[in-house]
């Protein structure tokens, strides 16, 4: 009688505790994180009799996760994958939009100056011209100054979110450090016995983890979880966490930089964090801000360096030279604190220049310049001193005395130029359409030129900058023997002339370069003078409009609108891969918790049919104890 009324009992429980089971894995079919819990049962121990091992029912032997650690492995990090291509796509959107602006881009502004210019070379004498050009070149500054600006906001949002993102790292980590301690305790007072729901919450909070940085784990044997971020640094280890936060950048401190911190000195591990939103913004930062900020920049400094130095070899309204028609940019130079010497940066070349800060550092003997945009060394040319400068891509370098073993610079060349980029002048007779000299055959008394031959004298350039550049009068002869120009008058001397073999080459005498081309006759003659009186003049202008399609820039293979193309192309892909990739990283993690979920997920169903088989089973339990009940009376009723 008791073997029955045991086994009776023993399945009673049971099925009461599957039932409880099956209950709370319906109760927490929309908590977020939940894993599916099922309830173990094995038969009991047998009982030996004369005849054989007699039965003697079930029991609970745990209650336990329906889990697969690497498919949830594979969530969390395809949730760290997808959430940073997510958030570098949300903020390279933003930088492309800005650019790609037909309206509010710089390739507008820059048409509408050049066109404006194009109407002062048409009407050299026009003061409404000439004040239309000053108008659409401030118009032009201006767009320079707002696209920094609206980086400069958006690396602002930056170093928020940076903050942001590393306050709610260290508060999800001192979540897992609190959950572990709980977790262990439970496992001490359980002997060892899983607590389920602790375990979801902490699953559910690495996840949440996954989705601001890239995280791996390792278990203890105690139970507990440690954490490791970015390349495998400790974010928690037991049951103490890691603190995570931001501090200004050693060399720029309007840039964050993070840190962490496990009770010690806080370390940089920027360049170590990955995945996530924070490893998102940090490549956005790299890959697509800075370019933005340098490429633009460079833009600006090109346009100013290679506009003024035309600019200052024409004649304004005046008869004066001109000047600096924009503002020129300067290099940004930021040292470590501590530095000992110093450094001054001026750009020798905007063909040369690229898209990419430096880093120059000392070690006591030499200098050593790192392009930070593909960490490659670049070789210096020269000595450092005023008299023979370090040179490399299109930089100038003095270093000056006192420097110290361990000093570091950031060399900026171009990050600014679009902020720092102006308009010189502001008085329209300052523009300088005019050529200061003019050449011409030389003519008799009747005013009829005297040359037989074909030569001429074509495209002028002075290189004189505030005074006319000729004293008096220049006479060019040439001698087809010799096949020689010789020249007397306010400067002297001569230059051999092929015409087989030279003409279209530039020459330079009195401080003038000139274009010699054709076969002129023995004995023809030019004149070179000062362009008195020539406020008519329209060749400089007509070559300050000629910079519009010439290659200066990128190695003298692009031109102003040639460079912001390629930067606006090289954002626009960046943006349209981490889109493409994006969507298929999303696709990947939905697959991945797709997978979790059919094995760890709660199917109504599925838990539907269990409760009507466990309930079916408790019933026939409870059949089983009121037949014994029954038999055990019948007994009783027998013997009395």
């Amino acid at each position: 009688m008791g073997d029955i009324l045991g086994n009776g009992v023993s399945a009673l429980l049971a099925f009461q505790r599957s039932l409880a089971t099956v209950s709370h894995n319906i109760s927490n079919v929309n908590t977020p994180g939940y894993t599916r819990q099922r309830t173990d049962l094995s038969t009991r121990p047998p009982q030996f009799t004369g005849v054989g091992y007699i039965g003697t029912g079930v029991q609970v032997t745990g209650i336990e996760r329906v889990y697969d650690a690497f498919l949830n492995r594979q969530v969390v990090t395809n949730t760290a994958a997808e959430s940073q291509l997510a958030q570098f796509h949300q903020l390279a959107g933003q930088v492309d939009n800005l650019l790609g602006n037909r309206s509010a881009g710089l390739s507008a502004s820059l048409q509408r100056f050049f066109g404006a210019l194009q109407d002062v070379a048409d009407d050299p004498t026009s003061t409404a011209v000439r004040q239309t050009l000053l108008s659409s070149g401030q118009s032009l500054v201006q767009t320079f100054h707002t696209l920094s600006n609206q980086l400069n906001s958006l690396s602002g949002n930056v170093n928020q979110a940076l903050i942001t993102n590393a306050t709610d790292i260290t508060g999800l980590a001192r979540g897992v450090a609190k959950l572990n301690g709980a977790i262990v305790n439970a496992q001490g007072v359980g002997s060892g016995i899983t607590p389920n729901d602790l375990l979801d919450q902490r699953d559910a909070l690495v996840t949440n983890l996954a989705k601001l940085v890239g995280v791996s784990t390792v278990k203890e044997d105690n139970g507990a979880l440690d954490v490791y971020i970015g390349s495998g640094q400790a974010l928690v280890v037991g049951l103490k966490s890691a603190t995570l936060s931001t501090v200004g950048n050693t060399l720029d401190p309007s840039r964050k930089d993070l840190t962490l911190s496990f009770g010690g000195p806080p370390v940089v591990v920027t360049d170590q964090i990955t995945g996530g939103r924070l490893g998102g913004m940090l490549q956005f930062r790299k890959a697509v801000l800075d370019p933005a900020f340098n490429g633009l920049g460079r833009i600006a400094f090109g346009l100013a360096r290679t506009f003024n130095n035309r600019h200052r070899l024409g004649m304004d309204l005046k008869g004066r030279m001109g000047g600096d028609f924009f503002t020129e940019p300067q290099p940004q130079v930021l040292p470590a604190p501590g530095n000992g010497g110093s450094v001054a940066v001026t750009v020798a070349d905007t063909s040369k220049l690229t898209t990419s800060d430096y880093r120059l550092t000392y070690n006591g003997s030499a200098y050593t310049l790192t392009r930070l945009s593909d960490g490659q060394t670049v070789p210096l040319t020269g000595s450092g001193t005023t008299a023979s400068p370090f040179t490399a891509d299109g930089l100038s370098i003095v270093v000056g005395a006192g420097a110290a073993a361990g000093d570091q610079y950031l060399i900026r060349p171009t990050h600014d130029g679009a902020a720092q980029i102006g308009l010189a002048i502001t008085e329209p007779d300052r523009v300088a359409a005019a050529a200061p000299v003019r050449i011409g055959p030389a003519v008799d008394s009747t005013g009829t030129s005297t040359n037989t031959g074909t030569g001429a004298f074509g495209k002028i350039t002075a290189t004189a900058a505030a005074t006319l550049p000729l004293s008096s009068d220049v006479t060019f002869t040439y001698d087809s023997t010799t096949k020689t120009f010789s020249y007397s008058g306010g400067a002297s001397g001569s230059f051999a002339y092929d015409p087989a073999t030279d003409s279209g080459k530039t020459f330079t005498a009195a401080g003038i370069n000139f274009t010699v081309t054709g076969t002129p006759a023995d004995g023809d003659k030019f004149v070179m003078s000062n362009n008195t009186g020539g406020v008519g003049d329209n060749r400089n202008a007509l070559l300050l409009g000629g910079l519009q399609g010439t290659p200066l820039l990128v190695g003298a293979t692009a031109t102003y609108s040639d460079a912001y193309g390629q930067l606006v192309a090289d954002v626009g892909s960046r943006t349209q891969q981490s889109d493409i990739a994006q969507k298929a990283q999303a696709a990947l993690l939905q697959q991945a918790q797709q997978a979790r979920s059919s094995v760890s997920g709660v199917n109504l169903d599925e838990e539907a049919a269990k409760m009507i088989r466990f309930q079916q089973a408790y019933q026939a339990a409870a059949r089983i104890i009121t037949v014994s009940d029954t038999i055990f009376q019948t007994l009783l009723n027998a013997v009395r």
